[in-house]
């Protein structure tokens, strides 16, 4: 595939129609010394000057025609079938407005629901697992929309119509968008459906987030260019070209292109439509401001990484004063009456579930653990839970009754650190009875008593011991001002699998952006998780 080059081998700015192919060598750092450095002058007027549409592949245009589609054929499939299941609802809406006028109405306002909540953002179908928690608000969002306009034009529409239809339309509509977003990890896997980026940041910084794209292709970029540039040293946020030996990014196939008030029309000229910006690159510094409106003016999308600490999750507002201009952070999803919902939720599902894995799956475990090894049947634990307070944590046993006592001791032995991530993949304190619950977390079935009494939540982070609680980062301690959860996104992006940084991240990410519905769909995406025991040991 063929780009459009950016210099030439003496180091002379070629025009954007020229032509390059993957034998070509990218550009030395010798005639970056040469480069227009970046000027902050750049008058807007230029910029508008140069503006172009934005630069979306083809496969996107066809991916979000093929996404509608199926969005409308999943509402007109859920109508049919509520109508089969009921003629009398479809008698009744037949004899108040024409049919085919009221499902035009209804999969208009499926459609913009779906468009609200953000359903056809360009990176959400492999963002984990909002998407579903966006189909769920968008069939709140449908039948409340709908209620409305029946209220307001006093129409007698059957229920089966307004409010059936589009929960059964959620239903389905997770399922199909599961299998699209399965079909685009298949694709990206295959070097297809990818957004060609070019990283901007440190040498190393580059390096490190080269290695991360080439190892997982998730987030769908392609990285094509690379543009090094470090501090100027004097304490300010702005930064120029750095300069490494050509060999520095070699085992990667990507071309290096100097930092300079031409980068806007260089990446334009490959094809970009992702800039990356990663350490170095502060989002506060003049530079920075300019760069953005640079890349918006050739419609090029501005990504940055973030670190676990970074307020990206919070709702940003902007005072401004002609004395300060300040922005304030917050998280509205931490009001009275959002944690009054979050509280009927725990109450009604962990009761739902002690009722029916009473009979049916806890007996027959107390059971089988007595007869192994006569020992108790229920391990209890000093945990700390919301604000440091500890509470006692009840377990189903699955070790020999002093494991407790040797932690320490086999961490030493098997070379892994003593802390908040501690677990042997074939632990020797295991029992049978234990390696089985453990397997499908049947011996975490006794915590539904922790969530009734409070001490615990359906959704939240893992409650953790007073000495794991003592190694906390101050990032790290925000855990602690919501309640322990019996799952979480843990359970169900790799459980034990996962390494210390991305156990935090999870968890900070979850504390910054709860809702209601993200803990509905985290619990049932558990479901599968224990099923299929990932991570589980």
């Amino acid at each position: 595939m063929e780009e459009s080059s950016l210099l030439s081998a003496d180091g002379d700015r070629t025009h954007a129609s020229q032509q390059y192919d993957d034998s070509t060598p990218p550009p030395s750092f010798a005639a970056q010394q040469h480069a227009k450095p970046f000027n902050l002058d750049v008058p807007f007027s230029s910029i508008r000057r140069g503006a172009h549409k934005v630069q979306i592949p083809r496969w996107r245009y066809l991916f979000l025609t093929a996404l509608v589609l199926e969005d409308l054929a999943v509402f007109l499939f859920s109508l049919v079938i509520c109508f089969t299941l009921k003629p009398e609802s479809y008698v009744s809406l037949s004899a108040t407005m024409p049919t085919w006028i009221f499902m035009i109405l209804q999969c208009f306002v499926w459609l913009a629901a779906l468009t609200g909540c953000g359903a056809y953002q360009r990176h959400i179908m492999t963002d984990g697992y909002r998407i579903y928690t966006i189909i769920l608000n968008s069939a709140f969002i449908t039948i409340v929309g709908s209620g409305y306009l029946v209220y307001m034009f006093d129409l007698s529409l059957p229920r089966t119509a307004v409010i059936k239809a589009p929960a059964l339309a959620a239903c389905l509509e997770i399922l199909m968008r599961w299998c699209f977003k399965q079909y685009m990890l298949r694709t990206r896997n295959n070097g297809q459906c990818l957004y060609n980026t070019v990283i901007i940041g440190s040498p190393q910084g580059i390096i490190d987030n080269l290695k991360m794209l080439e190892s997982s292709s998730v987030l769908g970029y392609r990285p094509i260019a690379v543009c090094p540039v470090v501090n100027e040293g004097d304490g300010s946020h702005n930064f120029i070209a750095a300069m490494q030996d050509e060999q520095y990014f070699s085992e990667f196939p990507v071309h290096q292109i100097p930092f300079s008030s031409n980068i806007a029309n260089d990446l334009h000229a490959m094809h970009t439509q992702i800039l990356l910006v990663t350490d170095t690159v502060s989002r506060d510094s003049e530079q920075m401001r300019a760069l953005s409106l640079l890349m918006e003016s050739r419609g090029i999308e501005l990504a940055f990484t973030v670190s676990v600490a970074d307020v990206g999750g919070h709702r940003l507002h902007l005072r401004d004063s002609s004395q300060l201009q300040v922005l304030t952070a917050s998280l509205p999803q931490y009001s009275y009456p959002a944690a009054l919902l979050k509280r009927l939720y725990d109450i009604i599902v962990s009761a739902a579930a002690l009722v029916i894995a009473g009979p049916l799956v806890m007996l027959p475990i107390a059971l089988a653990i007595k007869d192994e090894d006569k020992g108790p049947v229920f391990y209890t634990q000093e945990r700390i839970g919301k604000n440091g307070k500890p509470f006692k944590f009840y377990k189903f046993r699955s070790m020999v009754t002093d494991a407790d006592q040797k932690d320490k001791e086999l961490a030493e032995k098997y070379g892994q650190e003593y802390g908040a991530l501690f677990k042997l993949q074939d632990d020797p304190r295991v029992t049978t009875v234990g390696k089985i619950i453990r397997k499908f977390s049947l011996d975490e079935i006794p915590q539904f008593y922790n969530v009734l009494k409070g001490d615990m939540s359906i959704v939240g982070p893992r409650p953790q011991r007073q000495y794991e609680v003592n190694n906390y980062s101050s990032i790290y301690t925000t855990r602690l001002l919501v309640k322990p959860g019996i799952t979480g996104p843990w359970q169900i992006s790799g459980r034990s699998d996962l390494s210390q940084e991305q156990s935090e991240q999870l968890d900070v990410s979850y504390i910054e952006n709860w809702s209601i519905t993200s803990d509905i769909v985290i619990t049932l995406k558990t479901a599968v998780a224990v099923f299929r025991a990932v991570g589980a040991y």
